[in-house]
């Protein structure tokens, strides 16, 4: 995306902790950032058409799920 600028010159910064973030603080830019680039890399390795079928096979989502998941697609829990 044309505004991801990095934080520095060559380098973009960023905490563990912003791989598990979903939402952003209002005017947070690098927050903004992260939250878009973790959903495109999780778009990118799960689409959603190749998802739909082993979330029917499980019926309810449950979190035990998880670990499935991330051995079948060879992704990490984040």
């Amino acid at each position: 995306m044309a505004y991801h600028a990095p934080d520095q010159l060559g380098r973009f910064l960023r905490k563990s902790s912003d791989l598990l973030r979903l939402t952003v603080k209002q005017g947070d830019r690098r927050q903004r950032r992260e939250v878009e680039a973790n959903r495109f890399a999780a778009l990118m390795l799960i689409s959603p058409h190749m998802l739909r079928g082993p979330m029917a096979a499980f019926g309810e989502p449950d979190l035990q799920h998880v670990p499935v998941l991330t051995r079948d697609f060879a992704v990490g829990k984040e």
